[in-house]
């Protein structure tokens, strides 16, 4: 009796945790939807930061670095995966709906704060100055 106690309070632990986690995108969907809306505004501040010194170098004649188009590209690519969860968010307003897109947030948030992080270069082009003026504004 004891084995057979000790396989279903091990199989009970293991549930826990997913079920948890479910029932937190249902509890926390406001929470998770103003810090995609925090996240977000923050990258596009960032990507304004580096258009900026894109349109600078170019003006300069310097030949933008692939990592820096590379990031901007994936940023691009968010803007419109974050468009259409917009869309998504507007057109579904019920219970499971509101589980479903505070998964989606949340995971979109994540993917923000990886390009966010990704943001690691140093100069937009090989003959500017480093972005280190820049990056302190952010």
């Amino acid at each position: 009796m004891d084995i057979v106690i000790s396989i279903v309070s091990k199989i009970a632990e293991s549930l826990v945790t997913p079920i948890g986690r479910e029932f937190g995108y249902l509890i926390y969907y406001d929470t998770n939807m103003k810090d995609l809306k925090d996240e977000l505004k923050q990258l596009f501040d960032m990507k304004d930061g580096v258009q900026e010194l894109v349109k600078a170098a170019k003006r300069n004649g310097g030949v933008i670095n692939s990592d820096v188009q590379s990031w901007l590209t994936s940023v691009n690519e968010l803007i419109q995966k974050v468009s259409h969860f917009e869309e998504e968010v507007n057109m579904k307003r019920r219970c499971l709906y509101r589980w479903n897109m505070s998964r989606k947030a949340t995971k979109i948030t994540q993917d923000v704060l990886d390009l966010q992080k990704e943001r690691t270069f140093n100069k937009c082009c090989p003959s500017c100055t480093s972005t280190d003026d820049i990056q302190r504004r952010f």
